[in-house]
């Protein structure tokens, strides 16, 4: 994911020192949140916290 997620350059003023919530409805792996907020702190933001609605695992268990 490194390189793919990033803010756009007229919006670090918008992050710089701000509490910022990732909202996602399933999380899988946490690769595309992880990398959100990686984006976002290193845009400045104070703090990243993650908010999902559900949590995908156990996909392959026999049914």
């Amino acid at each position: 994911m490194q390189g793919v997620i990033g803010v756009r350059g007229h919006r670090l003023g918008d992050i710089a020192g701000r509490h910022v919530i990732v909202v996602d409805d399933v999380m899988t792996t946490g690769a595309t949140l992880a990398a959100c907020a990686s984006s976002l702190l290193r845009a400045g933001a104070a703090r990243v916290d993650v908010l999902a609605a559900a949590r995908a695992c156990g996909q392959h268990e026999q049914q």
